[in-house]
């Protein structure tokens, strides 16, 4: 689509900038404000606005940990790397805290707890709790909740639940917004990236705005990786996540849901958003294949799936008020990917990217960590580098 001239001429892009950051939502945004407080000149482009991505399109979740449960994490990874991920989202929301998250409208602290239903699973999560409480993680179970219990012990009652009780939870359009408020140097720029050329005194980032020169570039698009990067298409791939929210305000006040809730490895998550609303979401695991997509739209089958599940955890059928979907980027193995593309090439554009449904969770952290490193200040483990998958090719970028 083409510009018309007062878009142009209304909001000129600058010439030249210290670092151009590809992508608007809380990775792109966290790393600017990191390079900001570094004295540097940050500017952040997105074909969208803000958040219009996974980050303005999850279900609010400050959590600890990763896509699985600490033991399954230690399984995978090993003892050190599955206690260093799981610090890195405990960081996560210190440093958001440090900020003033605190002060936003729609935050709260609310403890999160996984829950089993099968046999396996409650196995793990007992082992998780044991893992982590070695490891210094502060952690509770809970195996049914007497005369007290919310919706979910009442009616679907899982085998056990493993509680982060310092977690919380918020509104991720009204995060982005606060953390975009921090930006002062330069505004945030909505523009097509068209291509990014290396040149003799860094980069040339060509966009459908004009061209903006610029010593590094670091590339925070998750899902769409692939779009720019044609060589990360297996590294990072789209997966669709669906929601709905739910009329609660006919359940009792005894049985609003006490934590924010994750189930099945995952699969589904759970909160009460108010007294009246509770947002359900997940159900991808059963419809797998066509769930690998960068459509924004819930299809008929994930949520009946998830209307369904929500019947059972409620033990009524509450009306539905809204349903929607968000795309995030996959990795194979579930970690993301940050540094730099080429790590053999100082001169490489970096990267911080595949989040795999856990962006809430790590993005602000491991971003600033990104944008610190890119700038000499620190390192950063190579547990995020993407030459974990020995991929010779991984680190080219089309010119």
């Amino acid at each position: 689509m083409s510009n018309s001239l007062w878009h142009i001429r209304a909001t000129p892009l600058p010439a030249r900038v210290d670092r151009v950051v590809v992508g608007a939502g809380i990775a792109g945004i966290s790393a600017s404000i990191a390079f900001e407080s570094l004295g540097l000149d940050a500017l952040v482009i997105d074909g969208r606005y803000p958040g219009w991505g996974a980050s303005g399109r999850n279900a609010g979740f400050l959590m600890r940990g990763a896509a699985d449960n600490y033991a399954a994490a230690v399984d995978d990874l090993g003892r050190e790397d599955a206690k260093a991920l799981w610090t890195l989202t405990e960081n996560n929301l210190t440093r958001l805290r440090s900020l003033g998250i605190d002060r936003l409208p729609h935050y709260r602290a609310q403890a999160s707890c996984l829950v089993a239903f099968d046999a396996e699973e409650a196995a793990q999560l007992e082992r998780s709790a044991r893992l982590m409480a070695e490891d210094g993680f502060e952690v509770e179970t809970r195996q049914g909740q007497g005369e007290h219990a919310d919706a979910l012990w009442r009616y679907e009652p899982p085998r056990i639940g493993l509680v982060n009780p310092h977690d919380a939870v918020c509104d991720p359009v009204e995060l982005l917004a606060w953390l975009c408020s921090m930006l002062k140097r330069m505004p945030i720029a909505e523009t097509t990236l068209q291509r990014i050329e290396q040149t003799d005194a860094g980069f040339a980032v060509v966009t459908s705005r004009g061209t903006v020169m610029a010593e590094q570039v670091l590339i925070c698009t998750n899902a769409y990786t692939a779009s720019l990067l044609p060589d990360y298409a297996r590294l990072i791939q789209p997966n669709r996540g669906q929601m709905l929210s739910l009329d609660a305000s006919g359940l009792p006040a005894h049985e609003r849901l006490e934590f924010a809730y994750y189930a099945n490895h995952g699969s589904e998550y759970f909160r009460q958003l108010d007294d009246s609303t509770v947002i359900v979401g997940g159900w991808r695991r059963h419809h797998e294949q066509d769930e690998r997509t960068l459509e924004n739209e819930p299809t008929a089958g994930v949520q009946q799936g998830l209307e369904s599940f929500a019947e059972r955890v409620f033990g009524r059928r509450l009306p539905v008020r809204h349903r929607w979907a968000g795309t995030m980027g996959f990795t194979p193995d579930h970690l993301p990917i940050a540094g730099p593309l080429d790590a053999s090439d100082a001169t490489s554009p970096w990267i911080c990217a595949g989040f795999t449904g856990h962006g809430m969770s790590m993005a602000h952290e491991l971003a600033t960590q990104t944008a610190l490193a890119m700038s000499g200040r620190s390192e950063l483990p190579d547990l995020f580098s993407a030459t974990r998958f020995a991929d010779a090719d991984a680190g080219r970028i089309a010119r």
